[in-house]
């Protein structure tokens, strides 16, 4: 076994790069075969978010590989959170920690106001059943 993190992790694309003033729904990850996965929300320009006009990434789970299940994550299994309400936030990252038992799950975007960020979001699926990753 190799004692590297290369070899430990595999990334998927969640969100695709993109000026989000919307709702928006993310990529379905699925995680089987491996034991623990996080979220990391890269943020680029953040144009308008305040206490009022914010963007809110919230994390759901579902046993379907099309997620007609899917319901939102319970926030006993859910590490970290991510809501957009601050300019100064650009240039971040921001992580979601996944810590349930479903095998598929997905990011979405909410917005209240008018929040205008410019994002992606990738899943790093760690602690492989099988190495290398």
């Amino acid at each position: 076994m190799t004692n590297d993190l290369y070899n430990k992790i595999a990334t998927e694309k969640a969100i695709e790069y993109q000026q989000v003033t919307g709702a928006v729904t993310g990529e379905t990850i699925d995680t089987q075969g491996y034991q623990s996965i996080m979220f990391s929300i890269l943020l680029a320009a953040v144009a308008t978010a305040d206490g009022s006009n914010y963007l809110t990434i919230t994390l759901y789970e579902g046993d379907a590989s099309d997620m007609s299940d899917e319901s939102a994550v319970a926030a006993a299994y859910v590490q970290g959170s991510a809501v957009i309400n601050n300019t100064a936030l650009a240039n971040t990252i921001k992580e979601i920690g996944y810590t349930g038992y479903k095998r598929y799950l997905r990011l979405k975007i909410a917005e209240t106001g008018t929040a205008d960020a410019s994002m992606s979001a990738i899943a790093i699926k760690g602690d492989p059943l099988v190495t290398p990753a």
